[in-house]
Order: structure tokens, then sequence, then C-alpha cells
């Protein structure tokens, strides 16, 4: 084998190497990031007919809110609407995403807000529409990698 050809294999060997490290250290990074989960808030609020603020956060990273809110003081008689929403671009309009209408006494009272990500804001409201106006517990955490 000539001094060309061995150079040509030992350069496209080294090639390779690097490029399968930096594979690995990626991947790696990858596994062994941390989630750093960060408890926003809880409270109690009383609904008084219009749409309330529940939760809304506002950051310039990516991040990812969840939550709980709790109607086991509903009754028959009682109906309220939560709902969701998103802003997807810097500076623009919050628009709804989700909407969820409850009924009476609810069995499993406790309403799970599941993960959504965001970058520029994301806004969750509870409208009590009838019945006598109570009060509903909340709890929002938020994630961030």
């Amino acid at each position: 084998m000539e001094a060309s050809e061995r150079l040509i294999r030992y350069t496209l060997t080294t090639v390779v190497i690097v490029i399968l490290v930096q594979i690995i250290t990626w991947f790696l990074q990858q596994v062994t990031r941390k989630l750093t989960i960060t408890h926003l808030g809880s409270g109690t609020m009383t609904a008084d007919g219009s749409e309330q603020i529940v939760f809304a956060m506002d950051r310039v990273e990516p991040f990812k809110i969840e939550g709980y809110i709790d109607l086991s003081n509903m009754k028959a008689g009682d109906e309220v609407v939560i709902r969701q929403y998103v802003r997807i671009r810097p500076y623009g309009e919050l628009k709804k995403y989700w909407e969820e209408k409850y009924s009476g006494a609810q069995a499993n009272p406790i309403v799970y807000i599941t993960p959504k990500p965001s970058v520029y804001g994301i806004l969750t409201t509870l409208q009590q529409t009838s019945g006598t106006y109570i009060s509903y517990d909340w709890e929002f955490y938020m994630t961030v990698t």
C-alpha cells in the first residue's frame, strides 16, 4: 500500500471516529438532560360570572405549563367553562386552544390541565355560567428543559 493510500485511509478513519464521538456526545446530552419543575403557585378564586383568569404565563424561552383546577364545590345547577389560550408568535394575539364545559356535582372533581409547550404565552380561564357563584382552588407548575 502506498503512502498516499495510507494517508487517505487514516484521514477517513479519523473523520469517522470524530463524527461518532460527536453523535455519542449529543445522544448522552439528550439522555441526561434534566427537567426542572417549578411550582408557580396555587390559590382560590371565587367566580363572578365573567371569564376570569386562573393562570397566565408569558416568557421568551420554551416552557410547559400544567396544573389542576378543583371543581369539588360544584352542585346541581352549577355550570363552569374552562378555557385555554396560547400565543404562537412574539407579541401575537392569544388564541383559544381548548374549551370544556362542566355541569353539576363532579364525580372526579379535579381537572388536570395537560402540559402544553409554549414560548410566548399561555392563559387558562374559568367562567361560571350558571348556579350560585362558588370558589375554585387551583395549582400550576412549569417545566423547563
